[in-house]
C-alpha cells in the first residue's frame, strides 16, 4: 500500500485468457501468484492510478 487508506497504483498487464470453468480463470501472461487482478470496468483506468482493493465478489 502507498497510503493510509489501502490504495495500490495501477501497473497494466496484458494477459490472454486460455480457459474459463466456473469461477476460475486461466491465462498467460505476466501476471505472478497473489498478484490483484481488476476484472471490469478497466476502460476507465489509468496506469498509477490509485485504487483500493474490495472484497471478493462473484462475476
Amino acid at each position: 500500500p502507498v497510503n493510509r487508506i489501502d490504495a495500490f497504483p495501477l501497473e497494466r498487464r496484458d494477459v490472454e485468457v486460455l480457459h474459463t470453468e466456473s469461477d476460475r480463470v486461466l491465462v498467460r501472461g505476466t501476471i505472478q501468484e497473489g498478484d490483484r487482478v481488476i476484472v471490469g470496468g478497466t476502460h476507465r483506468l489509468v496506469p498509477g492510478q490509485l485504487v483500493r482493493p474490495i472484497a471478493n465478489q462473484k462475476f
